[in-house]
């Protein structure tokens, strides 16, 4: 972990950024970088001066929300936002139910959920637009597989 002390107020020139994306493996021309120094407060181990890192940088935090998979919230047929969450069974099977959601802050990732008829422990499907045509329906589900057609 660690504390941003700076942030360079103009970009890095788009030569460095070229060819650091080159050397990333990207293709040249994305987003404009630039460059920020960060003090480390946590462990140390395996930082070596001059070392490159990749760092996520919170920019905004959504207070008393739950974060899912980006993936997770789709648009339904009345145009609200929703997810599908598996709901357990005494049988130890699920029955997959929609339930509205309202959305907050959202990265390349995840996306808070500020509102709606989720809580915390609630199983939410990632791919909520693919199984949103099976709601009602009872299934198994097993650990880190897709349950089948």
């Amino acid at each position: 972990s660690g504390t941003v002390t700076s942030v360079a107020s103009i970009a890095d020139s788009a030569q460095q950024a070229n060819t650091e994306a080159a050397a990333a493996g990207m293709a040249a021309g994305g987003s404009p970088t630039f460059t920020v120094t960060i003090e480390v407060t946590g462990n140390r181990d395996g930082l070596y001066l001059g070392s490159s890192v990749k760092a996520s940088i919170i920019t905004a935090e959504e207070e008393s929300s739950l974060a899912v998979p980006l993936d997770a919230v789709y648009t339904n047929d009345l145009g609200s936002e929703s997810v599908v969450v598996a709901v357990p069974n005494d049988d130890g099977s699920f029955t997959l139910e929609e339930r509205s959601v309202e959305t907050g802050l959202a990265n390349e990732f995840d996306i808070a959920i500020t509102g709606g008829d989720v809580a915390s422990g609630d199983m939410v499907l990632t791919y909520g637009e693919v199984y949103r045509y099976r709601v009602g329906e009872t299934v198994t589900l097993d650990a880190g597989t897709s349950f089948g057609w």
